[in-house]
């Protein structure tokens, strides 16, 4: 789909409730699209604004939002006039534009902000746990950090104290543990509030795949859930576990150690954590791929790669992007200028001034002209007659 001159693109059942008449939007011929598709839709951005496009090219959402957030079980959180709000996939207003700031739904509950203080909502957009927070988080486990008189403790999805706020910090928990921080050290409690690890440790990670890092004296180790140290050897740092492996890196040099604290492989420039069970990884500035075990899948012969996702992986030579599957054999010539990731069996390219979603055959499926990125102004029509204010029409004109 092409577009240029004069677009009018009439969109229905849209209601944004607090928005009323004719606005024109002087621009400055910011455009972008580029982004994956989430439940049909992919983000775009013109004039510093952002909307929706729909899996065949057409504007499902006008670019009229400051901020907006992939739609994720049909819904988005979106910016306008400085105020978030949560739209749902048809259009409808769900949730007011009165908030500072509101995160995506966990266990059932969005995390919000309202007039410097937390709260959280339910699915309906109702305040089931009043805004009296300092600070909080998105709930975990069916528990959320907050913050009270100035220290950390859980509350439950009634808004109950279920752990005492007696932590200078506190994290989600993860794998039945949290990490807390007391008297200037970082230790472990488990969902009853015990003290399981004591706070020992400068610094300290979330528990993943039963492993956490710990880092003492200046180096860092691993530590099972028990408490049991892991690696013999410190590291200057080690990541999350993924697939039994984690990176690690010492005196610049990059690496794997399973769960068992042994190294798989060492003395690379670079690895990028997992995506799809293979690892991206950097040596003599080139880029390949292997797998867990430190098996070379893909020889480094790139000067640029993404992660994979849906079989595929953006790869870069001489500034220009196509894709390989995991084998590494090329299935998109390298031709563009950019390329993101695969997403609902759709990936976006830039070539020249255009931006094209690609399928995963490499077959051009949309077409965007940057011309609707070059309009001088951006004039979206309301019929007030509706219920609330429905938008009837979006004219870019050149």
């Amino acid at each position: 789909m092409k577009i240029s001159g004069k677009l009018l693109i009439t969109i229905s059942l849209i209601t944004i409730g607090m928005m009323v008449g004719n606005v024109t939007a002087q621009t400055k011929k910011d455009f972008n699209v580029g982004y994956k598709f989430s439940n049909g839709l992919a983000k775009i951005y013109v004039n510093e604004k952002y909307g929706f496009l729909n899996r065949e090219g057409e504007l499902a959402f006008p670019c009229i939002f400051d901020y907006a957030n992939d739609f994720t079980n049909n819904f988005s959180i979106v910016r306008l006039n400085d105020k978030y709000g949560i739209i749902s996939i048809n259009g409808l207003q769900l949730v007011e534009f009165d908030y500072d700031y509101i995160e995506s739904y966990s266990n059932g509950l969005a995390l919000f902000k309202k007039d410097g203080k937390f709260g959280y909502m339910n699915e309906d957009g109702k305040e089931v746990i009043p805004a009296t927070f300092d600070y909080a988080m998105s709930f975990s486990e069916n528990l959320a950090v907050v913050k009270i008189n100035n220290q950390f403790g859980f509350i439950d999805k009634k808004g109950e104290v279920k752990i005492e706020p007696e932590y200078e910090f506190l994290s989600s928990f993860s794998g039945d543990l949290a990490l807390i921080k007391k008297d200037g050290k970082f230790g472990y409690i488990n969902n009853k509030g015990k003290i399981v690890i004591a706070p020992v440790y400068d610094q300290a990670t979330n528990f993943k795949e039963g492993l956490a890092t710990v880092r003492q004296d200046g180096k860092s180790h691993l530590i099972s859930n028990k408490n049991k140290t892991i690696t013999d050897l410190g590291y200057e740092s080690i990541g999350p576990f993924t697939n039994g492996t984690a990176v690690f890196s010492n005196n610049g040099k990059f690496g794997l150690i399973n769960n068992k604290g042994r190294e798989v492989v060492s003395n690379l420039d670079y690895i990028e954590e997992s995506s799809e069970g293979l690892l991206a990884f950097q040596l003599n500035d080139r880029w390949g791929f292997m797998d867990n075990k430190g098996t070379i899948l893909i020889a480094p012969s790139y000067e640029r790669v993404r992660g994979f996702s849906h079989g595929l992986a953006a790869v870069a030579n001489n500034k220009k992007y196509g894709f390989i599957d995991n084998k590494g054999k090329v299935i998109v010539p390298l031709m563009f200028d950019y390329a993101n990731d695969f997403s609902e069996g759709f990936a976006c390219v830039k070539f020249q001034n255009s931006f094209i979603y690609l399928n995963e055959k490499g077959v051009e499926k949309i077409e965007i002209s940057k011309a609707i990125g070059t309009q001088d102004q951006l004039n979206v029509k309301f019929n007030e007659s509706q219920n609330g204010t429905l938008i009837s029409s979006i004219d870019l004109y050149r």
